[in-house]
């Protein structure tokens, strides 16, 4: 399964302290024909299905920086305090099943990088 991490700005004022275009996260599984989009923040957990052109214009339309990593292997959950935070970050870590300490956008997107996630203009060409 295709995980697609999307870097965007957030809708709220707070935000502004994390960089542009870093300040919120969210994740889309891909299965066959269709996008699900599952993003939480503090506001609330948004599911949405959508079909791929919808997807990619939505991504556009909001200046995401797309991120793609195939599926981790469910490994055993370890127990640590940069888990706790209802954060953006923290539910796309979740998703991902991934082991990190970043608590920011900007710092799950440069962790993705080391892991080799590959960038949504490298993954057009594939």
């Amino acid at each position: 399964m295709q995980i697609y991490y999307c870097f965007c700005d957030g809708k709220r004022k707070w935000m502004r302290i994390f960089k542009k275009g870093f300040r919120h996260v969210f994740v889309a599984l891909r299965f066959d024909k269709v996008f699900v989009i599952l993003e939480d923040s503090f506001e609330g957990f948004y599911p949405n299905i959508l079909l791929p052109e919808d997807f990619f214009r939505f991504t556009k339309e909001n200046n995401c920086s797309i991120l793609m990593m195939e599926g981790n292997k469910p490994t055993k959950k370890r127990f640590g305090i940069w888990y706790w935070a209802p954060t953006c970050v923290n539910f796309c870590k979740t998703v991902g099943n991934l082991r990190t300490k970043a608590q920011t956008p900007l710092q799950l997107y440069k962790y993705l990088l080391k892991k080799g996630a590959l960038k949504w203009v490298d993954t057009q060409n594939k």
